[in-house]
């Protein structure tokens, strides 16, 4: 029952852990966008 379960539950983890990643790739994009923008001016 356990080795059924655990599978799951760390792929659910790990899909997880990939949009938080992503996310802050963007969040940090957009900051470096913004700065060059504002920079160029």
């Amino acid at each position: 029952m356990k080795n059924d379960t655990f599978p799951e539950i760390q792929s659910v983890s790990l899909s997880s852990f990939i949009d938080y990643t992503t996310s802050i790739r963007d969040i940090r994009l957009f900051h470096t966008i913004r700065i060059f923008a504002s920079s160029s001016k």
